[in-house]
């Protein structure tokens, strides 16, 4: 189901948000022939209409493959609507499900590719996972987001109910050399 919801972001938009708040401010101190109570509501609604970011319900999620990952897997998520060969971000938002009986809740984001209209991959590795290390079951949402070409607005798509185990078979002291590893992959300059 296509749906339209909006959400302040920053940036350029916030530049044209600032402009839309002065202009309607100076309304409100307008004396002439704008009244007091007239003014008022036409802020708020310049307010509200100069919020720069639309989020457009348009993906259609269906699936995600498979049940269990460990990380250097991949993960798709299955479905319809999606931008071929863009990148994407998928977020996870819910609980994880310890072995000890502990939900701990957990809001990450991933960035995934587009391989068809149908399926999105994600690469499983120890950094990005990290809120569900070493052993959990991920029990919540996941979107799916593609940045639009017209700038301020992404496509995306929202699946909840989802269960995903996660292990690690690397020994602790294994994972975090892996962790450090990639981290200093990112950190060092490339000359």
């Amino acid at each position: 189901m296509a749906g339209l919801s909006s959400r302040a972001s920053f940036g350029a938009g916030r530049l044209a948000g600032v402009l839309c708040v002065r202009v309607l401010a100076a309304l409100l101190r307008c004396r002439g022939r704008l009244q007091r109570w007239t003014a008022a509501p036409l802020l708020l609604l310049g307010v509200l209409g100069c919020q720069s970011l639309a989020e457009i319900e348009l993906i259609e999620l269906e699936a995600i493959k498979p049940d269990a990952v460990e990380p250097g897997e991949r993960l798709q998520i299955l479905g319809e609507g999606f931008a071929l060969d863009r990148s994407c971000r998928v977020r996870f938002s819910g609980y994880a499900e310890r072995s000890e009986g502990e939900a701990v809740p957990v809001l990450f984001e991933v960035e995934g590719r587009a391989l068809s209209p149908r399926a999105v991959e994600v690469q499983v590795d120890p950094i990005s996972f990290a809120p569900l290390r070493p052993r959990a079951v991920f029990v919540g949402e996941v979107s799916v987001r593609f940045a639009a070409p017209d700038r301020g607005v992404e496509i995306a798509g929202t699946m909840g109910d989802v269960r995903l185990a996660f292990a690690s078979s690397l020994p602790p002291a294994r994972v975090a050399s892996e962790i450090d590893r990639q981290e200093q992959a990112t950190l060092t300059p490339m000359q």
